[in-house]
């Protein structure tokens, strides 16, 4: 039962690997500082109570495989690495060598597939998936960990395919399973447990034990005691994230978490929709709380005082499919007391969303849409890439096209890819229309040639480039608007220190050098 691996692979996996030579690990070794997962072992065994057969994928040593054994599960191992197959010499007969991508198994052969730390290390993570689903049998449990490179800022150059939360939980929710979210530990550490649906069975596959275990994965524990963030019905699913002291007994009925400056919470819209949240937040007395999205701060609509604590309820908020970063933020250094978390959300169309933008921002990618409905042809779906285009709104203005984002900040949305401008990671034509809004003049004036030069190359059809243009009122403005933000309101402004930082790109050569690429141009 055995795959013969790559050879270039199994060696990037050797013991140099395992003794931090090209890895995160320390020096001291993998077998010295390996994880445990003891505690997911009875978690599942708590659901599962059948005799399970369990797949490790990316098994490493197998010291998940002995702790298995001593638990009484049956489980199985594979991993790419020679090496750490030929360690723990005890258990030869429960690993093989295979690639995550061509599991060397039947269909439906395990009740509960594990990747610990794998997923990211896979040249084509949709087919890792796709291969450890096809071998879960339906209603079994499938237990991922991976770092989200949003917050994870540490060069591991194994690390093919880190990809934001979103990615993973639009993959599993697209090969039928049903999922959950936490953070643990690190901040950047990214927990999903899921059930395979059973098409067969009653409720779209998924019973009321099955749910209930699912929602018993709790930020930094298992289980279903009651904590402090409670989630309504609609498209959000919301979690605690960093900054949150462990769950405290107040009371024989309550529960509290503390936090002290900053605390954070995860909120993803599993919809392919925008959705309005609606935020309240109980605290243990009247503190100064702000809370603040990725881009806004979300105003306070109203704090009154409550039988032994204070409410606070934010303005609501609107935010775009895929995963958001919630942050409450208290500025008199003092431990915050919070008994109660609520979100509801409900979906809201997009012509909501994109009106909510600043207008100048709103004013391009409205420019953007209707150049894209002016050109194509008897309603067909485009394929279009937006280079600099995190967070992702383009997708807001043109829903129904298949949109890619690459930029060299992270979004957490399925379809982000990172990417360097000036060598993007796209074969020739890839795309319908390439667009880039507001990047060119954050580029060094050296390299803008070949930024466009990348966005012809990939482009099939045409190409949009939205950035402003050296005009010396236009640079006479933007000077004043800086002084202001600097001496006024004692504040930087990045983008615009950019702008200053170079000279504006000029239009008539930027205009000649599209020609000169065999491209007839309008402005």
């Amino acid at each position: 039962m055995t795959t013969k691996a790559p050879k270039k692979l199994s060696d990037i996996y050797g013991k140099g690997y395992f003794y931090g030579e090209n890895s995160g690990y320390p020096a001291i070794g993998y077998d010295q500082a390996h994880p445990s997962w003891k505690e997911a072992i009875d978690f599942v065994k708590s659901f599962k109570e059948i005799p399970m057969q369990w797949l490790d994928v990316g098994c490493a040593f197998g010291y998940f495989l002995k702790e298995a054994d001593e638990k009484g599960v049956s489980a199985f191992g594979v991993d790419i690495s020679e090496y750490a197959l030929q360690q723990l010499s005890d258990l030869p007969s429960k690993r093989s060598q295979s690639l995550a991508e061509s599991l060397p198994f039947r269909n439906d052969a395990f009740d509960v597939v594990t990747a610990f730390d794998l997923v990211e290390h896979l040249y084509n993570p949709a087919a890792g998936l796709e291969e450890m689903v096809r071998v879960l049998k339906p209603g079994g449990v499938f237990l991922l960990t991976t770092p989200d490179p949003l917050l994870f800022n540490r060069d591991e150059e194994t690390h093919f395919s880190e990809k934001p939360p979103s990615f993973w939980m639009k993959q599993m929710d697209t090969l039928g399973l049903t999922t959950r979210i936490r953070f643990f530990g690190e901040p950047f550490n990214v927990e999903i447990l899921a059930i395979k649906r059973d098409k067969n069975s009653p409720a779209n596959g998924l019973l009321r034990e099955a749910l209930a275990f699912l929602n018993s994965f709790n930020h930094d524990y298992f289980g279903e005691r009651a904590d402090i963030l409670q989630v309504g019905p609609g498209p959000g699913y919301a979690v605690l994230r960093a900054g949150w002291s462990a769950l405290h007994e107040k009371t024989e009925n309550q529960s509290v978490r503390y936090f002290t400056e900053s605390a954070t919470l995860y909120i993803y819209n599993d919809s392919n929709k925008p959705m309005e949240v609606a935020m309240n937040i109980r605290c243990g007395r009247e503190v100064p709380i702000k809370i603040y999205t990725h881009t806004e701060r979300i105003g306070i609509e109203r704090m009154q005082e409550e039988d032994g604590g204070w409410r606070i309820e934010a303005d609501r908020f609107l935010v775009s499919p895929g995963g958001h970063q919630i942050e409450l933020r208290c500025d008199d250094k003092n431990s915050v007391e919070i008994q109660a978390v609520s979100i509801d959300s409900k979906q809201k169309d997009y012509s909501e969303y994109n009106t909510s933008l600043p207008v100048d921002q709103y004013q391009r990618y409205k420019i953007l849409q209707d150049t894209v409905n002016i050109i194509r042809e008897q309603h067909r779906p485009q394929r279009i890439l937006e280079v600099g285009g995190s967070p992702g709104q383009l997708t807001g203005f043109l829903p129904d096209d298949r949109i890619t984002i690459a930029d060299m900040e992270y979004c957490d949305i399925p379809d982000f890819q990172y990417a360097d401008g000036l060598n993007l990671p796209f074969t020739d034509e890839s795309f319908d229309i390439a667009a880039s809004i507001d990047v060119l003049e954050h580029i060094a004036p050296k390299d803008r040639k070949a930024f466009i030069t990348e966005l012809v190359r990939v482009s099939k059809e045409c190409v949009f480039l939205g950035a402003p243009f050296a005009d010396p009122a236009l640079r006479e403005a933007e000077h004043i608007l800086s002084e202001f933000i600097h001496t006024k309101l004692q504040h930087t402004h990045r983008f615009l220190d950019e702008h200053l930082s170079n000279p504006l790109p000029n239009r008539e050569e930027t205009i000649r050098f599209f020609q000169e690429k065999g491209l007839d141009t309008i402005v």
